[in-house]
């Protein structure tokens, strides 16, 4: 009924946007995060959606993009990578990629990390929503036209969404 609606109004769902917590520190509702998005794959395959958004997540329990201080360590970049992979294990068979969008408060905050995030997962649908403001610092807020330049060279071919806005004074 959906897709003949969306077919009927001449209307495309792009992206499914999913912000949960991929890293949750309870084992089991972190599990019950990887379904949802895992899930979400599978709605998206259903209505013909381009993509599905999700963020590698954070170590706080209060929001889904909260700061932390064990956000930066080694270990809880390896719960990034296993959580992604997981979720496209889960998802396995389809076709829709997941694009992971950065967030400045994790370890995912700069196309560097994008890239290494690609690079160590392997897999073809993993992909880029690509949201220059969420990796703005203040080390980086007056040079934003080369953190854009860095995003494209880094990442170019893996972008398949992005997310214009500005930032103020």
């Amino acid at each position: 009924e959906l897709k003949d609606a969306l077919k009927t109004y001449d209307v495309e769902f792009f992206d499914l946007h999913t912000v949960t917590f991929n890293i949750h520190p309870d084992e089991a509702q972190r599990r019950k995060n990887h379904k949802y998005v895992a899930e979400q794959c599978e709605a998206a395959e259903r209505i013909g959606c381009t993509m599905v958004t999700t963020h590698t997540g954070t170590c706080a329990t209060e929001s889904a993009i909260a700061p932390h201080r064990d956000n930066w360590t080694r270990e809880t970049w390896k719960k990034s990578v296993s959580a992604i992979r997981e979720i496209l294990r889960d998802s396995a068979g389809m076709k829709v990629p997941l694009g992971i969008e950065a967030v400045n408060m994790t370890a995912m905050n700069n196309p560097r990390a994008h890239r290494r995030l690609i690079d160590e997962i392997g897999d073809p649908r993993v992909k880029v929503c690509l949201d220059p403001v969420n990796m703005i610092h203040m080390g980086n807020y007056y040079r934003t036209t080369e953190l854009i330049e860095e995003c494209f060279d880094l990442l170019s071919d893996h972008i398949v969404a992005a997310h214009a806005k500005d930032s103020f004074t």
